[in-house]
């Protein structure tokens, strides 16, 4: 659905050349969910303008629908972006106008008749859950209402793409699930692509298929988004999966050689990654029956990612040095990834 070659963007500042963007490459595929993630800096809303051309590539070409946008001219643009909605991270709703009237002005250059887009807007403000609120001024609805307005906005005119720039950035966890949600049920109901930038990989985990990780303009990992979580490759990408973990915390708290994380001879502290069908195993009980060793669950999250269970543990194991290195071996032999933070 969406194709970007070799695309670069330079933007000049006070006769300095900032490079935004650096021989980007990526596929998006038609009806799936794609993830941009990246600190602030990083590109990725520059990328997602690039897609509509909101921001026009130095160099490069981007494709949507085997259509080649960057060389179509200003009125061919124009057409084109009719078939790409955008929602924003502060909704971008006309103050002035209601509910209906706000998804209604995006069918103003529509060829429906007028009862036609009545209906249309109303279906589509049914579909994300305000059929009651059609009448209500964006002053009077809260985030999440005022996100659900821009996203059937967004859809008036059938789009075959849905670029969302951080469009849960502004809200609280609870309405970003909800948000997450409808966008979820949109992409399934209506066969719509949606490309999403954000800089949480709770976000990219909780709905996205694929991501692609962008640090410093470039793609620095690109791939499904269970094999990004359970397998990260790049440092930027490795920090994502971790804060998201929270096991970041663990080893805070081993620098400041904390008591939780504090150690007795002959003790070491681990770090179990699972994924699949290793997250049901009984791993921890049988380290105790097999190798005599003492063992205390420190920290632990886990999560499900497209089905599939994902998670970390931290474990503290106390026994004979032959044992701790006889257990070691045995949980990697159970395919699970093991790291060991702090020995004694």
């Amino acid at each position: 659905m969406i194709k970007i070659e070799q695309v670069n963007k330079t933007f000049v500042v006070k006769k300095r050349e900032i490079h935004a963007l650096q021989a980007i490459n990526l596929e998006i595929h038609a009806g799936e969910i794609f993830g941009i993630i990246g600190y602030s800096g990083a590109g990725k809303s520059t990328l997602i303008r690039c897609i509509n051309l909101l921001e026009r590539p130095t160099t490069g070409s981007i494709s949507v629908d085997g259509e080649e946008l960057t060389s179509l001219n200003a009125k061919g643009i124009r057409e084109v972006r009719k078939k790409i909605g955008m929602i924003f991270q502060h909704f971008n709703l006309m103050p002035s106008r209601s509910v209906l009237g706000n998804v209604l002005f995006a069918l103003k250059k529509s060829p429906l008749s007028k009862e036609d887009k009545l209906k249309k807007a109303t279906d589509l403000l049914g579909l994300v859950g305000l059929s009651h609120r059609m009448n209500a001024y964006p002053s009077n609805l809260s985030g999440g209402e005022k996100q659900r307005v821009a996203i059937a906005r967004a859809l008036a005119n059938d789009p075959k793409v849905l670029l969302c720039d951080e469009a849960t950035s502004a809200l609280d966890p609870e309405t970003t699930a909800s948000i997450l949600k409808l966008l979820k049920d949109v992409s399934q109901q209506l066969h719509i692509t949606i490309v999403l930038i954000t800089h949480s990989m709770d976000v990219i985990k909780e709905i996205c298929d694929r991501v692609a990780v962008i640090e410093g303009g470039r793609v620095k990992e690109e791939g499904n988004v269970l094999e990004i979580f359970s397998n990260p490759k790049s440092d930027v990408t490795k920090q994502f999966v971790a804060q998201s973990s929270g096991i970041n915390k663990v080893y805070e708290l081993i620098e400041q050689d904390a008591p939780i994380v504090a150690l007795d001879e002959d003790e070491m502290l681990i770090r179990l990654t699972y994924s699949g069908g290793t997250a049901k195993d009984a791993l921890i009980y049988e380290l105790t029956k097999k190798f005599d060793l003492r063992t205390n669950i420190i920290f632990g999250d886990i999560g499900i990612i497209q089905g599939t269970a994902i998670g970390t543990l931290v474990v503290s194991c106390c026994g004979k040095q032959g044992d701790r290195e006889a257990a070691l071996n045995y949980i990697q032999s159970q395919g699970v990834k093991v790291e060991v933070m702090k020995s004694c």
